[in-house]
């Protein structure tokens, strides 16, 4: 009889946290495009489904690797790269015409994610 394996994903519950307080940071953003920005990287987690990106997991790899310890350095680390990490996502799909009609908005939310990466 054959069963279905399940695959480890490492660091899973450092990275839900990271994401949470990065998508938390994105309430810093001017309230004319923070909506449009979260909606952006929410519509880019959906889309991955139930798999894991793995730009989220690099941070906390890396630090596992080099062996750094400090949590809270990493977690300030995680917060910035997934400001860069969704910025190159959102531009891909701007390049690749992926989002809802272009109404500049999705760039203007690219950059400012870019700024604070």
């Amino acid at each position: 009889m054959h069963t279905k394996s399940t695959i480890h994903i490492p660091f899973t519950r450092e990275v839900d946290l990271a994401r949470k307080k990065f998508i938390d940071s994105l309430s810093e953003f001017p309230s004319s495009v923070r909506i449009s920005t979260t909606a952006l990287v929410k519509n880019r987690i959906r889309r991955a489904s139930s798999r894991p990106l793995l730009g989220e997991h690099l941070p906390w790899l890396m630090a596992d690797i080099v062996g750094v310890r400090n949590e809270k350095a990493i977690y300030q680390l995680t917060v910035s790269w997934l400001h860069l990490y969704f910025f190159i996502l959102i531009a891909d799909d701007l390049i690749d015409r992926r989002l809802p009609p272009y109404n500049g908005t999705e760039l203007i939310s690219s950059y400012l994610l870019l700024e604070r990466g």
